[in-house]
């Protein structure tokens, strides 16, 4: 049987950004075992729905979460436990 989680990629890419700002794309994708391809496809969705913001600055765009928008976390079996997201608030 296949495994299968709650957690939606588009989440666990968020609580990874907020737990750790300035991670890269690539460790994004080499944590959650997703494609860098899917993470910025993903980055770019919660770009768009203000989920997150983008700066530029140099060579590095950090990505910030925004607070008070709704969102659900847990950690998944055979994960790192990334914790609460911090900085935003859960409904």
């Amino acid at each position: 049987m296949k495994e299968w989680t709650f957690i939606t990629s588009h989440g666990a890419v968020l609580a990874l950004i907020v737990k750790c700002r300035e991670i890269k794309a690539i460790d994004i994708a080499s944590e959650l075992r997703l494609t860098e391809r899917s993470v910025r496809r993903i980055i770019a969705d919660l770009i768009a729905a203000s989920y997150v913001t983008k700066d530029k600055k140099g060579r590095v765009n950090p990505i910030q979460g925004e607070a008070g928008l709704a969102t659900a976390t847990a950690g998944e079996p055979g994960r790192k436990d990334w914790g609460a997201a911090e900085g935003v608030a859960a409904a």
